[in-house]
């Protein structure tokens, strides 16, 4: 994801060492190696420092929640950005079955009177959905898909940010992302991280993203 330098988007001052601290973690897997870290990470530590787990499907909605804020956009629509479910109802997330119940408790309960707004959300942060989101019982529909975040991040920015996203595989099962691919990948991010203001988003399932042609996946 990058930054549209056409707007002119202001990150919020750093208020932690998240930049150095990241570093240093990645000076000690790469000796040797030169790092810079991408913009606003200090901001983005900040945030993610005081953060609750994610919840079981919001995976790039729950980085958003901490992403967004941090590089000038804290808000769409008068919502808290940093709302983890807000931006999964943006993203299009489809939950576990299981999540669907617990949250209609906390609705009925709200609705009842017998939770205000504020109380619920602080009982109940990871098990109440405010928005409206779809659920499913299998495995493979549930998650937040590429082009749901695409969604979310255009949605939430109005445009300002372009987002861009990269499969390892392609839909007929070829691989994408070989080793010669990755490592031109990177050498051009690399050398833009100042000019692009770019900032990666992983699947969780890192490890198919990086090593698509393993033979535990082929």
């Amino acid at each position: 994801m990058t930054e549209n330098p056409s707007r002119g988007v202001t990150a919020p001052t750093a208020r932690t060492d998240g930049a150095r601290r990241v570093a240093a973690r990645f000076s000690s897997l790469f000796p040797g190696e030169r790092l810079d870290a991408v913009a606003s990470a200090d901001a983005m530590a900040a945030i993610f420092d005081r953060l609750e787990h994610q919840r079981p499907a919001t995976c790039g909605a729950y980085v958003l929640s901490y992403l967004l804020p941090a590089i000038g956009f804290p808000t769409h629509a008068g919502i808290d950005l940093g709302a983890e479910d807000y931006l999964a109802h943006l993203a299009s997330v489809v939950v576990e079955a299981s999540e669907v119940e617990p949250s209609a408790a906390v609705d009925r309960r709200v609705a009842a009177g017998e939770l205000d707004h504020d109380e619920a959300l602080a009982r109940h942060r990871r098990e109440w959905y405010r928005w409206p989101v779809r659920a499913s019982a299998d495995p493979v529909e549930c998650g937040t898909s590429p082009t749901g975040v695409v969604r979310a991040i255009t949605i939430a920015t109005g445009g300002q940010l372009v987002s861009l996203p990269i499969a390892a595989r392609l839909a007929d099962g070829s691989i994408q992302l070989t080793a010669e691919r990755w490592e031109a990948l990177i050498d051009q991010l690399a050398a833009r991280t100042d000019a692009w203001r770019w900032h990666a988003i992983f699947n969780y399932e890192t490890d198919l993203l990086l090593s698509p042609d393993d033979p535990s996946y082929t």
